[in-house]
């Protein structure tokens, strides 16, 4: 088992080095699965992407939630080339980002939740796999700072609509905001997913992620990680 997790993972690392490719790819892989519509096409209206336990879902949500008629959201691939391929279309798009420390920890620690659950479709990625994972996702969108919208986990969490009104003047577009209040966040989450939702259980996993997390012999990534995430944030 764990050697396939590392072989799938080696091979998304190569494939995204062909974007077209991997964007290819990925819709001949759902291509009768629901998550096709994910996927950027020409009907695309926004991208959203980031890196997991970004606040993805709920922005998601929010977005879609907030606006008079349905929007085409292409998101969750979870790869930088998503980004790419949105810039290449000139495609509104929004790329979310969380401190490492925190997105990393929150990953490894829902995975862990869902396989008690029995749930095997979230796989038993090793901490520094998904840390390689975190720095290759920005570190690839480092060069394109500028054609795109960053939005920070706080900011998605407590103001979406500051977020929403920064694509508006990027890509002269008309989002309608989200009306950000307490009422707003409940009817998001009350529908949604376990994983949106917050968890006491994975608060107490989270603790037990975070010894493997800054074990020593994962200090040189988890630098690197937080060298990424101040280059991505720094203005």
């Amino acid at each position: 088992m764990k050697f396939q997790v590392y072989l799938n993972y080696a091979l998304k690392k190569q494939l995204e080095n062909f974007p077209a490719l991997y964007i290819s790819l990925l819709r001949w892989k759902y291509r009768n699965h629901w998550f096709k519509k994910r996927i950027i096409n020409e009907n695309t209206d926004i991208v959203i992407e980031g890196f997991p336990r970004s606040a993805n879902s709920f922005f998601v949500k929010a977005f879609a939630l907030a606006q008079n008629h349905q929007v085409n959201i292409a998101t969750h691939v979870h790869s930088h080339v998503h980004v790419l391929e949105a810039i290449k279309r000139q495609k509104p798009v929004v790329v979310l980002i969380r401190h490492p420390d925190e997105a990393i920890v929150s990953l490894k620690a829902l995975f862990i939740e869902s396989a008690g659950k029995g749930n095997n479709s979230y796989p038993q990625m090793p901490i520094h796999l998904m840390m390689d994972w975190y720095i290759r996702f920005y570190s690839g969108l480092l060069p394109y700072k500028s054609k795109f919208v960053l939005a920070k986990f706080d900011d998605v969490t407590s103001n979406i609509d500051i977020v929403i009104e920064n694509i508006n003047k990027k890509f002269n577009t008309a989002f309608h905001p989200f009306g950000h209040t307490k009422e707003n966040e409940f009817k998001i989450i009350e529908n949604a997913r376990f994983h949106l939702a917050p968890s006491e259980l994975r608060n107490k996993i989270k603790m037990q992620v975070k010894n493997e997390y800054f074990d020593k012999n994962n200090k040189k990534l988890r630098e690197l990680a937080l060298q990424t995430y101040l280059e991505m944030t720094h203005e």
